[in-house]
């Protein structure tokens, strides 16, 4: 076996070499394709060594690059045949005769230059020669019957993880390192250089040779340094390695070898493609990149030319292909571009282009339809791009300004306010000359956005403006819209009558268009929003349900999701409290998959008010905080009036509980993701939140005043309470009663010595489980049974005078309405309520498809062991261990599926073992495992599980498998005869 020798080792890709290995056992003829500096010819090199052993006569490896002619592609084979020359025959007859009797596997190493000499060449090859295997790389297919063409994919690189440890699992971030040491032998990936390394390996697209001459130059730069220049790559991506092929020496020189290659068509088509700012369509390319010299026809050809040479990448985006250069690619072009002088007419095109998509969207994005939605995300990039060339070249009155003030009730359902407001008061600084219909539209946008994001002198300085123009254009429909706003803006400065004539002349504008959507928009708000100043809540409630109606009879969910929580708002004002839960919840289901921090928040806070006055004081702490943190992610404020009605509430609750207690709810909220907020909102009251829930009275004086003061409370009390040994706060007791029972008490670990003995425990225990107390005589049935009533009496008293004198307190469980119970006022984390709640939502999760690995395993981790293992308790609590059983059964269960989805399916399988050993006969983890087995390559293995599992059934249960599995099977034999 003849290959090349290298001096640095290998990164990654092994999913990739198992994936080539099973495609070259496969076919005869395996093509590895991909952009230049992608890793074509290491990953060949690895691919060859790991399956030389499988050819009777090893592996021949031919280089290509050095060869400017076809002619001489078979003598450089026979060369590295070792075949001599033979005056009788061709190089290429040598080459057949040699290779005919033998078993080996030829690679043939940069082929794209000579792509027809080595297509010839190889068809030769396979058609005389049945034991022979080709494996080859190049830049584009050699485009053979029979060949498999595989592109070879970018190193793995990091998305939003900045955990160093989670950061350093990544392929390219590995190879940097990995580089980076190589230059410089003490370089680690620190805390404060990891995401900074995996920006740079994101920007660099996963190329692994750019990722090399990146690293390498941590010999003078700082990652941090190394990011700030990758806006010119080519300064910075040179200077490899001095034996390297002249290509790989610098990133400009190893794309120049593929630049050179192409047609002056495909040149032209390359460089124009530079003007996008992400992702494109076909359409968009047909419109922007035609010029003089290209015509439209000629460009889809041009196109695939390009992506075959691995210039262009294309991946299929709902139906659709959606092409995009890489970022080093798109640069490069853009230089050439530039040199050409062609780039300011090619930007206008683009420009025009996006503005035309605009226009045609902004109808479809007043009601938020899904598909247009999803369009301008998709190219998003591209508007921003376009909206920026205008700023910077002076076309905001022609372009800037009427794209941006298009796209503005795409930023609004986007919670984009910030992105918006900047862009709309450059392209209106930009114009000021542009006429008033214009710049009204404009002025409105940032009106708007000033509005939510807090800025009320610069909001009603902008509205004004714009209602001045509508006003003398006689535009009724978007006066009444400006109207609307500055509704809000009245109230807010607390002038009620001022916002009351307001919200009138919005809703006879609104009338005025004929429109129900207009009507249903005035009435759902501002004239609803006075009503409910005014406190006449059974005015502003007609107004709403109208609204409801209009918003769901035309499919406006975003209208939808304000008008029920704004109903529900109203249902709490009329003490209803069931209907306020149930609309905010139905509030928050419209949300779902639109992530609108902002509307949510609202939902929220009215949960929250509605647990406060249900008692349930930590729950409603949770969802102030979760608002709170939802509201800072719209980067948006809640409305004077709102904002005072909810610390009202918050303040109760904080006055209720303790500051441990306070602090940890709060904490608990704040941490929450979208995801997991609504989840939380939608499960039911846990036994741990139920247990903390009844009033007490307690001072008040310490109570914050308002969502930031409540943050600043916690700030302080957490200074005040007791921490552990990394600070953090410490709960008065802790019980972890799943696996062996342990009790803790003020963050110290009770021992053995500090119980007389076991009954008082189990008692704590017991009582934890019915949050809501239980009488002696309740007790007394589940602990002394059989005994007298007087017996009872007596050995529930001695019990409870032990619990209490351990816990160092009579406080600790308090008698009401007859029934003992742990007092809610102390802090208690409790395992058993904390793993059945997260579960729960964790699972609730999974089965609306949106799932997280992370939020499952965090809620596993909570079950140490069954509950209460080895302790010896009465029956009682058989019915609570199987049922926290089955639940981390199903979480197990659940996690296996999402990594067995994710293509982990080493950690699918060791969840699927531990599933089983704990039970055995659980016949879907049994399925789970034999499809981890398949996909890893152990078929037989498999197949072996399958018939253990046989055994197993009929020998425990007296069944065989069921349907499912025998299907499984049945397709596992199948792709085995395959």
């Amino acid at each position: 076996m003849h290959l090349p020798i290298q001096l640095t080792p290998f990164i990654g890709r092994e999913r990739d070499i198992e994936a080539l290995q099973l495609s070259l056992a496969g076919v005869r003829l395996l093509t590895l394709t991909g952009a230049g500096g992608s890793g074509k010819t290491r990953l060949a090199l690895e691919v060859a060594r790991q399956a030389g052993p499988s050819f009777r006569d090893g592996v021949v490896w031919v280089e290509l690059a050095s060869l400017a002619e076809g002619e001489l592609v078979a003598q450089q084979i026979a060369t590295a045949l070792g075949v001599r020359e033979d005056a009788a025959r061709s190089a290429t007859e040598s080459v057949l005769a040699f290779l005919q009797p033998r078993s080996l596997l030829l690679v043939l190493d940069n082929c794209e230059h000579l792509t027809e000499a080595c297509a010839a060449l190889a068809d030769s090859v396979l058609r005389a020669c049945p034991d022979i295997r080709i494996l080859a790389t190049s830049r584009e297919a050699l485009g053979l019957g029979g060949e498999r063409a595989w592109l070879v994919p970018p190193l793995t690189t990091p998305g939003a993880a900045t955990d160093v440890a989670a950061l350093a699992g990544f392929e390219a971030v590995r190879l940097f390192v990995e580089r980076a040491q190589d230059a410089v032998a003490q370089f680690t990936l620190s805390e404060q250089d990891a995401p900074l390394v995996a920006q740079i390996c994101r920007r660099l697209d996963g190329i692994p040779l750019a990722i090399e001459l990146a690293a390498a130059r941590v010999k003078v730069l700082s990652p941090g340094q190394i990011l700030d220049r990758l806006d010119d790559a080519f300064a910075l991506l040179r200077g490899g390695s001095r034996t390297a092929l002249p290509r790989h020496r610098t990133l400009r020189a190893t794309i120049d070898w593929s630049y050179q290659l192409l047609t002056e068509a495909e040149q032209s088509l390359l460089q124009n493609l530079s003007v996008f700012g992400g992702g494109f369509t076909l359409e968009a390319v047909e419109a922007v990149c035609t010029h003089d010299d290209l015509a439209a026809w000629e460009v889809l050809d041009l196109l695939a030319r390009l992506v075959d040479r691995s210039l262009v990448v294309v991946r299929e985006a709902a139906g659709a292909a959606r092409y995009h250069l890489l970022d080093t690619v798109r640069q490069y072009a853009r230089n050439r571009l530039d040199e050409h002088a062609a780039a300011d007419a090619a930007q206008r095109r683009h420009a025009e282009y996006y503005l035309d998509l605009a226009r045609d969207a902004e109808p479809h994005l007043i009601l938020a339809r899904r598909p247009w939605m999803e369009r301008v995300d998709a190219e998003l990039d591209n508007f921003r791009s376009a909206v920026a060339w205008s700023h910077a070249t002076g076309n905001d009155e022609r372009l800037g300004l009427p794209l941006t003030t298009s796209l503005i009730w795409y930023w609004y359902h986007k919670l984009l306010w910030r992105e918006g407001l900047r862009l709309l008061q450059a392209a209106l600084a930009g114009a000021p000359d542009a006429p008033p219909s214009a710049r009204a539209g404009a002025l409105h946008g940032a009106g708007v956005f000033a509005l939510y994001v807090g800025d009320l002198d610069l909001a009603e300085e902008r509205l004004r403006a714009a209602e001045t123009i509508w006003r003398a254009t006689g535009n009724q429909r978007w006066l009444a819209f400006t109207l609307s706003c500055l509704t809000t803006i009245e109230l807010t400065h607390g002038r009620c009558d001022a916002a009351e004539r307001c919200a009138e002349e919005c809703l006879r504008a609104a009338r005025s268009t004929g429109e129900p959507w207009d009507i249903a928009l005035a009435s759902g708000y501002p004239v609803m929003a006075v009503r409910m100043w005014r406190k006449d809540w059974t005015g502003a409630d007609q107004y709403l349900e109208e609204a409801e109606r209009v918003f769901r009879d035309c499919d406006y969910s975003y209208g939808l999701s304000f008008v029920l929580d704004a109903r529900a708002f109203v249902a709490l004002e009329r003490g209803e409290l069931e209907q306020a839960e149930e609309l905010a919840r139905l509030a928050l289901r419209e949300l779902e998959t639109r992530r609108d921090e902002w509307l949510a928040s609202r939902s929220l806070r009215v949960l929250a008010i509605a647990a406060v006055r249900r008692n349930h004081f930590k729950r409603a702490v949770t969802l102030f905080a979760a608002a709170a943190t939802l509201l800072s992610s719209a980067g948006a404020r809640s409305l004077t009036g709102e904002r005072e009605s909810a610390n009202a509430d918050l303040d109760r609750a904080r006055s209720q509980l303790s500051r441990d207690a306070f602090v940890r709810a709060w904490a608990d909220g704040a941490a929450m993701t979208f995801t997991s907020a609504l989840a939380y909102a939608a499960g039911a009251v846990s036994r741990a939140e139920d247990s903390a829930s009844a009033a007490l009275p307690a001072p008040t004086s310490q109570a914050p005043t308002s969502l930031v003061a409540a943050t600043a409370g916690q700030k302080e009390s957490t200074s005040a309470m007791r921490s552990g040994p990394a600070g953090q706060v410490v709960p008065d007791m802790t019980v972890r009663a799943l696996g062996p029972l342990e009790i803790g008490l003020h963050g110290r670990l009770l021992g053995d010595d500090a119980w007389p003995y076991a009954r008082p425990k189990e008692l704590l225990v017991y009582l934890l489980f019915h949050p809501q107390g239980r009488t002696r005589d309740q007790i007394g049935v589940i602990f002394w049974p059989g005994s007298t009533a007087a017996q009872v009496k007596n050995s529930f008293h001695v019990t409870l005078h032990h619990l209490r004198k351990v816990l160092g307190s009579g406080e600790w469980v308090v008698l009401e309405n007859d029934r003992y119970r742990i007092n809610p006022r102390m802090s208690v984390e409790f395992d058993a309520a904390s793993f059945e709640s997260r579960i729960t939502a964790a699972l609730r999760q999974v089965t609306r498809d949106t799932g997280s690995v992370d939020e499952l395993r965090t809620a596993l981790a909570l079950y140490r062991g069954d509950l209460l293992e080895h302790d010896g308790a009465r029956d009682w609590h058989l019915e609570h261990r199987l049922h926290l059983q089955r639940l981390y059964l199903d979480g197990m269960a659940a996690l296996g599926e999402l990594l067995l989805q994710g293509g982990d399916h080493a950690a699918a399988e060791e969840t699927c073992r531990r599933i089983l050993a704990k039970d055995n006969i659980r016949e879907d983890a049994h399925r789970r495992l034999i499809r981890c087995l398949t996909l890893a390559g152990e078929r037989a293995q498999a197949i072996r599980h399958y018939e253990q599992l046989v055994t197993l059934l009929r020998e425990e249960l007296d069944t065989g498998p069921d349907a499912q599995t025998t299907g499984l099977y049945e397709e596992l034999k199948r792709s085995g005869m395959a």
